[in-house]
């Protein structure tokens, strides 16, 4: 019988969920890992949160919205908790939105910085749609800034490394969360725009955290530790951001993520490759890939 769902165990951000996940599932459990065999623990994961968090903390503002314009790999989930880690808010940008409903979502949720891979939009071919981005002004004479994460990381120094180890262990040890934390805003969605300009969908820490709690509860009989979840959905759109990454890391199960949906022949080999047990998708993806297996 599934126990009611006890609302109470979201009231809390997303990485205190994340640190209570470690701690229950021994930190020392890898629980990510991306097509490229970038793998991460959850003490790795919490502290690259950590000090990524930190870096961007300081040339950002508290309760600012931050875009990520990045594929499924470790680093987007990385910088998604550094992001919450700091009270910053995650706007989840849909690359493959095109250029017009990319820039009404920047004006609508009043973004000044997109965080995003250098190496991504070379391999993407998306750095026309980087430089049109980086030429809307969120206030008069002010532009977007575009952020490589390639170039955060290269100044990062010593001391930013020691702060961030620093606030990971104190967060470790006493990062229980607070109930004020579950309605701050932690990440924004946007709409398709099918209905007109896309539309930004903000979602709090309680929301997040009732959902994914609320689908753990249903999907425990199919989702133990021992399982490898394979999630090749994006996280701009929220099925592929609750069910198929959030559960899983606050499960304490291995989450392998991939880039795109639509590679079914490559999703068909990865599942063999890796071992994956479980594997989410919708039903049109889900016939792509029965097709090619």
């Amino acid at each position: 019988m599934i126990e009611p769902f006890d609302p109470a165990q979201a009231y809390k951000s997303l990485v205190a969920g994340l640190l209570q996940a470690a701690n229950a599932n021994g930190r020392d459990k890898v629980v990510l890992e991306d097509a490229e065999g970038t793998t991460l623990t959850y003490k790795q994961l919490v502290l690259a949160s950590f000090v990524l968090g930190g870096k961007i903390a300081r040339s950002t503002e508290p309760g600012e919205t931050v875009a990520l314009l990045l594929p499924n790999a470790v680093g987007l989930v990385v910088t998604l908790f550094g992001l919450n880690a700091f009270g910053r808010v995650a706007a989840m940008l849909n690359f493959t939105a095109g250029k017009k409903n990319l820039t009404s979502a920047l004006r609508t949720g009043r973004i000044r910085t997109v965080l995003t891979s250098r190496r991504f939009l070379d391999a993407a071919k998306l750095q026309d749609l980087a430089d049109t981005l980086a030429a809307i002004e969120w206030a008069p004479g002010k532009k977007v800034r575009i952020l490589a994460l390639e170039d955060v990381r290269s100044r990062l120094n010593i001391l930013d490394k020691l702060a961030g180890a620093a606030r990971a262990a104190i967060a470790g040890r006493f990062g229980h969360g607070s109930p004020k934390d579950a309605d701050e805003s932690a990440v924004v969605l946007f709409t398709s725009g099918t209905e007109g300009a896309p539309k930004g969908v903000v979602l709090t820490n309680f929301n997040l955290l009732a959902n994914t709690y609320q689908m753990l509860d249903h999907m425990r009989a199919i989702l133990g530790p021992e399982q490898i979840l394979l999630n090749p959905l994006p996280m701009f759109h929220s099925f592929g951001l609750t069910a198929a990454t959030f559960a899983p890391l606050f499960a304490g199960v291995k989450c392998i993520l991939y880039p795109s949906p639509l590679h079914y022949r490559q999703i068909c080999k990865l599942v063999e490759r890796s071992n994956a047990t479980v594997m989410l998708a919708t039903d049109t993806f889900l016939t792509g890939y029965i097709r090619a297996a």
